[in-house]
Order: structure tokens, then C-alpha cells, then sequence
């Protein structure tokens, strides 16, 4: 499969998701893992959205989804998810992800990551942009 990597301490790293706006963190420890921020240590923040785009095409496993029900949601292909549960199993689509807090309750947050491209080259087909230049 093709790869989408960024040159980190001297080497082309996996790139699994791009933050495109807002405040989620792509987890500096375990960069196939996406979060809200300060999950899992503290609640995410009111009205502390993000947009995000998956770039290795892979089921996202929900390693925890805790967010007040109804009102603040992740919508991943059109689907709005809160309370416990996350979008386990889904693949997004070209829209990717949108987390959206309102201003009120805040709870722990999620955090989501994709099987790691080099350990399971079987079920990731990774996003690439191919730049020729004459």
C-alpha cells in the first residue's frame, strides 16, 4: 500500500490522521492515535471543537468515548456519535471527523486510534499525493 509520511527525528513517519482545524491532539506517544485534548487526565474543554481528516483508510477502534449524550458529538460519515459510543469499526469518508462541544457539561473525552500501518499492511491502504515535477 501506498504511504503518507513526515519526516520525524531523522525518518519518514506513518501519518494516520491531520488535524485541518481545532484543538485534538494526534498522541505524541502513539502517533496512530487521535484525542481530545488533555485525554485521558483531564475533561476536554466547552466549545472546544476540531475537524479532522483519517489518512490511512483502516477501521478507527474506539479505545474510549465518554462525551455528554446528545450534545457534544463526533460526526464521522454523517453520523452524530456521543455519550459511550464511538465510531468503532467505521472508516471516514473524504469529510472525515468533526468533534463538536456545546458550552455546558464537558466529560473525560476519546480517544481513537487505526492499527498501525507497519504492523498489519493487510488492512490499511494509506492516503498519498503524488507531486511530478518536469
Amino acid at each position: 500500500p501506498y504511504s503518507v509520511c513526515e519526516w520525524l527525528d531523522g525518518a519518514c513517519a506513518q501519518v494516520y490522521w491531520r488535524v485541518t482545524s481545532g484543538d485534538c491532539e494526534i498522541d505524541p506517544d502513539a502517533r496512530n492515535c487521535i484525542r481530545t485534548r488533555g485525554f485521558p487526565l483531564e475533561n476536554y474543554a466547552n466549545d472546544e471543537g476540531c475537524s479532522v481528516k483519517q489518512m490511512v483508510l483502516s477501521p478507527i477502534r474506539a479505545e474510549a468515548f465518554i462525551t455528554e449524550v446528545d450534545n457534544d458529538t463526533l460526526t464521522v460519515n454523517g453520523r452524530a456519535y456521543s455519550g459511550t459510543l464511538g465510531p468503532h469499526g467505521v472508516v471516514a469518508d473524504a469529510a472525515g471527523l468533526v468533534w463538536k462541544p456545546d458550552d455546558t457539561i464537558t466529560d473525560i473525552g476519546w480517544g481513537l486510534c487505526l492499527p498501525r500501518v507497519e504492523d498489519d499492511n493487510s488492512t490499511g491502504v494509506a492516503l498519498t499525493t503524488t507531486t511530478t515535477t518536469t
